[in-house]
């Protein structure tokens, strides 16, 4: 299998992950859509998480789950908040497979 690229759209932002979802220590990046090069460039910026797929049971709606938590918690919500629970959920079913 190859690498897989699974976006959603929440909150007006696209959160992008990508690995090989099968393989178990595939590492997951996650796509910056604000480039971090130190020249302007047109191409897609892809940067490393700290996740294997193993972490997330071959489950790539798990892993954007835990991405969407990060970022609710990075911008000073609470991601336990019933709303943002739903929101999530609700982003996440576009995802197919994976629990």
């Amino acid at each position: 299998m190859q690498t897989e690229t699974i976006t959603v759209t929440i909150w007006s932002e696209k959160y992008s992950l990508r690995a090989n979802w099968a393989d178990a220590a595939s590492p997951i990046e996650q796509r910056a859509y604000e480039c971090r090069c130190d020249v302007e460039c047109d191409h897609e910026c892809w940067v490393p998480t700290m996740y294997q797929v193993a972490d997330f049971d071959h489950s790539p709606r798990r892993a954007m789950r835990e991405t969407l938590r990060v970022a609710v918690q990075m911008g000073g919500d609470d991601p336990g908040d019933p709303e943002i629970v739903v929101e999530i959920d609700e982003a996440l079913s576009a995802i197919e497979g994976g629990c």
